[in-house]
């Protein structure tokens, strides 16, 4: 829970809408999933947090990083279309023909005259690897969380979310995270045979 505290904070730093929201996702997933069986107890121990969380973000500290976010996101004179070509989306829908085997990575001056990669980590595996390699990778994803799959489907959320806006497959810690995936419910499906 102080990882994910901490989290929101490094969130509110980097002034990324979608990574706060994506971290106050996980914090209320965390507090409603690990405090289970729901007794006084952790009720009590959710309730706590839950008037602490509300005490930290009415400091003024929270207060001007939210207002910081809030300020950047009304000045903002762009436009849907105009976000769209800057993150590169649109050379999905001006290339579509590229959207089955996938256009490869790397010279990205052939779809754009700013040379940007597409500023999506879905994106860029539909574009650059086609429906045939985004449908390969969700495969994957669902054998690594195929043990559990409602947990971890919510758990991995906030990253799905930031990926859909932002290049965050190559992060080594989400790869980290599938691997502690798949080595927990490697665990938790094996069955010890007594001797």
């Amino acid at each position: 829970m102080v990882v994910a505290i901490m989290t929101f904070y490094i969130a509110l730093v980097s002034q990324s809408r979608i990574a706060v929201i994506g971290t106050l996702y996980l914090i209320s997933f965390i507090v409603f999933t690990e405090f289970r069986p729901y007794t006084k107890k952790s009720i009590l121990t959710m309730v706590f947090i839950l008037s602490t969380s509300l005490l930290i973000l009415n400091t003024p500290f929270i207060k001007d990083k939210l207002s910081t976010i809030q300020t950047r996101s009304a000045k903002r004179s762009t436009t849907i279309s105009n976000e769209v070509s800057t993150r590169g989306f649109d050379r999905i829908y001006k290339q579509p023909y590229y959207l089955i085997i996938g256009a490869g990575e790397g010279a990205d001056q052939r779809f754009s005259a700013t040379n940007k990669e597409l500023h999506s980590g879905f994106g860029t595996l539909l574009f650059s690897y086609g429906l045939i390699g985004l449908l390969i990778f969700c495969y994957f994803l669902y054998l690594i969380i195929q043990a559990n799959i409602v947990y971890y489907s919510l758990l991995l959320l906030p990253i799905i979310l930031y990926n859909l806006v932002h290049q965050g497959l190559r992060n080594t810690l989400f790869w980290i995270l599938l691997g502690f995936m798949l080595v927990l419910g490697e665990e938790n499906n094996l069955q010890i045979e007594p001797k």
